[in-house]
């Protein structure tokens, strides 16, 4: 039980590139200043929709192969 052969066939991987965590965290602090503890919803926000992406990723279109 657990182990990466007893994974969803059908959940994926997902990568964030080095630029794009450049990008989290200017936008983090972005909106951190904006409200204090509003960079923290982002990044909860965000990391609900790559846990959709991960389980159900049929649910989104292709954008790159």
């Amino acid at each position: 039980m657990g182990n990466a052969e007893e994974r969803d066939p059908q959940s994926i991987d997902v990568l964030v590139l080095s630029a794009a965590e450049d990008d989290i965290r200017g936008a983090f602090s972005y909106y951190d200043d904006l409200v204090e503890g509003l960079g923290f919803d982002f990044i909860e926000s965000l990391n609900y929709a790559i846990d959709s992406v991960k389980t159900n990723p049929l649910a989104f279109p292709t954008i790159y192969k």
